[in-house]
């Protein structure tokens, strides 16, 4: 497996490969998006992550419309909010990889398995 690190602002690596490293959805965002008091005090240092429930309960963050997908999804999701960007203006979602192979070759019979996540993943990513 190749895993590249993206480093988002100094100790914040993200490990990416062609196999899934976790299985939630992450949303990356600039420390300069979030308006709020904690990031005015001081944004060059402001690196924090907020859980799903966090994140989808804040209407402010447009994410509120996930809920209808359930709490699987909701636990399946976070936000990392990070200082040191270079850009300022971006919303990043890294999505689960695929659930490895959705097909059984096992006995030369091909056999398509389905793999439940818990949550309609195709309705997610539209």
């Amino acid at each position: 497996m190749h895993v590249s690190p993206l480093s988002i602002g100094p100790y914040n690596t993200f490990l990416l490969g062609v196999a899934p490293t976790d299985d939630s959805f992450t949303v990356i965002v600039p420390s300069s998006l979030i308006n709020s008091d904690e990031t005015a005090a001081d944004e060059s240092s402001y690196n924090v992550d907020r859980n799903g429930p966090a994140l989808v309960g804040d209407p402010d963050l447009g994410f509120s419309g996930l809920q209808r997908f359930g709490e699987v999804l909701v636990n399946h999701t976070m936000m990392k909010i990070r200082s040191g960007t270079k850009v300022k203006d971006f919303c990043l979602v890294d999505s689960p990889g695929m659930i490895d192979s959705p097909t059984d070759h096992t006995n030369n019979a091909k056999k398509h398995i389905n793999y439940d996540r818990g949550y309609d993943f195709a309705g997610v990513c539209r």
